[in-house]
C-alpha cells in the first residue's frame, strides 16, 4: 500500500458504531441483583468476556493498519482509541456489576470474622469470671490443675467447653469451701481465746472485789476486835486469794499446754500426711490427664465420654479428700 492509498484508505474494523450501539443496548441493562444472583453474575461475566475479546480484535486490527505509515498509524490509533473508549465504557459497567458480588463476599467474610472474635472473647471472659488466670507465655488459662489453651478455646465444641467451665467452677467452689472452713476455724479459735481472756479478767476482777470486800470487813472488825484477830483474818484472806490465784494460774497453764500439745500433734499429723496427700493429688492429676487413643465409632466415643465424666468425678473426690488429710 503506497502513501496515496494510505491517505485515502478507509479504516475498517470488525466492529463499528452500530455494532457497539447494539452491544450497549444489549449489555448495559445487565446487573447482578444480589449475592445469590448466580444467573445474573454469569450473564454479566459472559458479556464482559465478549467485550474483552472484541476489544482485543480492535487492538489487533489497529496494529495491522499502522504497519503502512506513521500518519496512517495515527489515524488508526485515533479510531481505535475512540472505539476502545466506547467499548471500555460498557465493559467498566459490567465490571462494576461483577465487583458487587466480590464486595458482598468480603462484607460477609468480615461479619463472620467479627462474630468469631466476639465468640472467643466471650469464652475468655467466662474463664476469667470463674477464677482462671491467663498465662501469656504458655497462652493458656489455668486454675489449679486445670488448663485450656487459646487454640482449644477457639476450636472446642460448645458442649465440651461448657463442661470444662463447669469443672473449673466446681473446683473453684471446692477450694472456696476449704478456705472458708479454714477461715471459720481461725475465727472460732480467736473467739475462744478472747472468751478465755475475758474469763481470766472477770475472775481477776472478782478476786479484786473479794479482796476489797475483805478489806472493808476487816476494817469494820478493827473497830470491835483486837489487832491480832484482824491480822489473822487478813492473813487468811491473803492465803485464800493466793490459793485461788495459783489455782487459776495452774488452770491457765494447763489449758495453754494442752492447746500447744494439740496444735503440735495436729501439725505433726499434717506433716506426716502431706507426702501422701500430694501423691494423691498427683495421682488424680495423672488420672485426669490420661488420654484415650482416637476412637472411630460413635458408640465407642460415647463410652469414652461417660468414662471421662466418671474419671473427672473421681479425680475431684480424690483432690478434695486429699486436702482434708
Amino acid at each position: 500500500m503506497n502513501e496515496e492509498q494510505i491517505g485515502t484508505a478507509v479504516i475498517k474494523y470488525s466492529v463499528d458504531d452500530a455494532i457497539i450501539a447494539e452491544l450497549e443496548a444489549k449489555f448495559m441493562p445487565l446487573e447482578v441483583k444480589d449475592f445469590n444472583d448466580s444467573v445474573g453474575l454469569q450473564k454479566v461475566h459472559d458479556a464482559r468476556m465478549e467485550l474483552v475479546h472484541l476489544r482485543g480484535d480492535v487492538e489487533k486490527s489497529r496494529t495491522g493498519f499502522k504497519s503502512g505509515a506513521l500518519e496512517y498509524g495515527r489515524r488508526v490509533d485515533g479510531e481505535a482509541k475512540r472505539l476502545t473508549e466506547k467499548i471500555k465504557k460498557i465493559e467498566d459497567h459490567l465490571a462494576r456489576e461483577e465487583k458487587k458480588v466480590e464486595d458482598e463476599k468480603q462484607r460477609l467474610a468480615d461479619i463472620e470474622e467479627a462474630k468469631e472474635k466476639a465468640r472467643i472473647t466471650e469464652r475468655a471472659d467466662r474463664l476469667l469470671a470463674v477464677g482462671m488466670t491467663y498465662d501469656p507465655i504458655q497462652e493458656t488459662y489455668r486454675f489449679g490443675g486445670l488448663g485450656i489453651t487459646l487454640g482449644a478455646i477457639k476450636n472446642v465444641p460448645d458442649d465440651c467447653f461448657n463442661k470444662f467451665v463447669l469443672e473449673v467452677t466446681e473446683a473453684k467452689n471446692a477450694q472456696d469451701a476449704i478456705l472458708a472452713q479454714e477461715e471459720a476455724r481461725k475465727k472460732a479459735e480467736a473467739e475462744k481465746l478472747k472468751s478465755e481472756q475475758e474469763e481470766v479478767e472477770r475472775k481477776q476482777a472478782e478476786i479484786k472485789t473479794k479482796e476489797e470486800e475483805i478489806a472493808r470487813k476487816q476494817k469494820a472488825l478493827d473497830d470491835a476486835e483486837s489487832e491480832q484477830k484482824r491480822k489473822a483474818e487478813i492473813e487468811a484472806a491473803k492465803v485464800q486469794a493466793q490459793a485461788e490465784t495459783e489455782a487459776r494460774i495452774a488452770r491457765e497453764a494447763k489449758a495453754k499446754s494442752d492447746k500447744e500439745a494439740a496444735d503440735k500433734a495436729e501439725a505433726e499429723r499434717k506433716k506426716q500426711m502431706a507426702p501422701d496427700a500430694q501423691k494423691l493429688k498427683n495421682y488424680a492429676q495423672a488420672l485426669w490427664e490420661l488420654e484415650c487413643e482416637k476412637l472411630i465409632t460413635p458408640a465407642a466415643e460415647e463410652i469414652r465420654q461417660k468414662a471421662r465424666a466418671e474419671i473427672t468425678k473421681i479425680c475431684k473426690a480424690i483432690k478434695i479428700n486429699a486436702e482434708k488429710l
